[in-house]
C-alpha cells in the first residue's frame, strides 16, 4: 500500500471525538459509480448535496462530483495508478464545511478479482470545530472575483501563496464585504507535488 501524507498528521482521531462511518463506493472500470453505501447519501445531505443521492449517482462517472480541473487530472492520475500497480492508495484530504475542518483519507483499493474495478473507503480521520466561515457558505451573496482554493488541503491562495481559509480572510481584508469572491479549485505546490510523484 501506497500512502501520501501533508502536515498536519492525520494518523489519529480527536480525542472523544464522534468520527462518523466511512463513506464508501465502487467504481467500474470507466470510473463510473456502481455501489455505494447509505453513508454517501447521509454525507451528501448533511454538505448541501441533495443531487447527490443515490439516484442521481449511480451509473455516473466519480468526475461529475469533482470539482477543479487539476484536481480531476491529479485524481486521474491516482485512480489509474492504483490499476496499474494492483494494491491499495491511501490519500489525505480536506472536506471542510463552514464551521468545521474535517480531515479526511480516502483510500482506493483494487478487487482481488478485477483490479480494474476500484473500491473506495472515504473516511473522516479527525474534525477541528471553528467559527462558521462566512465564505463557506452556499448561501452567502457572491461577487464575481474568484478565489482559488486547494482541492486537497484546503488552503486559499493569496498573491501567490496559499494560507488556511481564515487567514487568507484576514489578508484580503473579507470580513466586512457584503458580498464575498466565489470559490474556484486547484492545486497548492505542496499538494501538486505530493501527488504528481505517485
Amino acid at each position: 500500500m501506497i500512502t501520501f501524507s501533508f502536515t498536519p498528521n492525520l494518523e489519529h482521531e480527536d480525542a472523544g471525538y464522534p468520527v462518523p462511518p466511512p463513506v464508501t463506493y465502487r467504481l467500474d472500470q470507466a470510473n463510473r459509480i456502481i455501489l455505494l453505501n447509505d453513508m454517501w447519501e447521509v454525507f451528501a445531505e448533511k454538505n448541501s448535496g441533495l443531487a447527490l443521492d443515490r439516484d442521481h449517482v449511480l451509473g455516473q462517472s466519480i468526475m461529475n462530483y469533482i470539482t477543479g480541473r487539476e484536481t480531476k487530472h491529479l485524481y486521474d492520475i491516482i485512480l489509474k495508478k492504483v490499476r496499474q500497480i494492483k494494491k491499495p492508495i491511501v490519500v489525505p484530504f480536506r472536506c471542510d464545511a463552514p464551521e468545521e475542518r474535517r480531515f479526511m483519507k480516502l483510500k482506493i483499493s483494487p478487487l482481488p478479482d478485477d483490479p480494474q474495478t476500484l473500491d473506495c473507503v472515504c473516511r473522516q480521520v479527525k474534525s477541528e470545530l471553528r467559527r462558521p466561515i462566512r465564505l463557506l457558505m452556499d448561501q452567502t451573496p457572491r461577487s464575481n472575483d474568484l478565489l482559488v482554493m486547494c482541492s486537497w488541503c484546503k488552503q486559499v491562495k493569496v498573491d501567490g501563496n496559499w494560507f488556511e481559509v481564515e487567514e487568507a480572510i484576514e489578508r484580503l481584508g473579507l470580513f466586512f464585504l457584503d458580498r464575498l469572491p466565489g470559490i474556484t479549485h486547484g492545486c497548492c505546490g505542496p499538494c501538486q507535488k505530493t501527488y504528481w510523484e505517485i
